[in-house]
């Protein structure tokens, strides 16, 4: 089997634990989490695609799945968005 090249894959982000990481985004206004979520979702359909094209469909499959997920999610925060805009000072 062909060793896999895992030149960046960090397991963590300087400064974060990932349950912190977790509550800063989740402390972002609607509007900025549904960018947040956005972003995310645009970056694994990229990854998806790579892997596409480095053949390893099953990978690209799954990576592509939660890309619309994600997406899904980011579509669900922009409504809340709708609902708390008005509020905002």
């Amino acid at each position: 089997m062909k060793k896999p090249n895992c030149e960046y894959h960090p397991t963590s982000i300087k400064g974060f634990t990932l349950k912190q990481l977790a509550v800063a985004v989740g402390d972002l206004r609607y509007d900025k989490k549904a960018e947040f979520l956005s972003h995310l979702s645009d970056k694994l359909q990229a990854d998806s695609k790579d892997d596409r094209d480095g053949n390893r469909p099953r990978l690209a499959g799954f990576l592509g799945y939660a890309a619309r997920e994600i997406k899904s999610a980011q579509k669900q925060i922009l409504r809340c968005w709708g609902i708390c805009k008005p509020y905002m000072t």
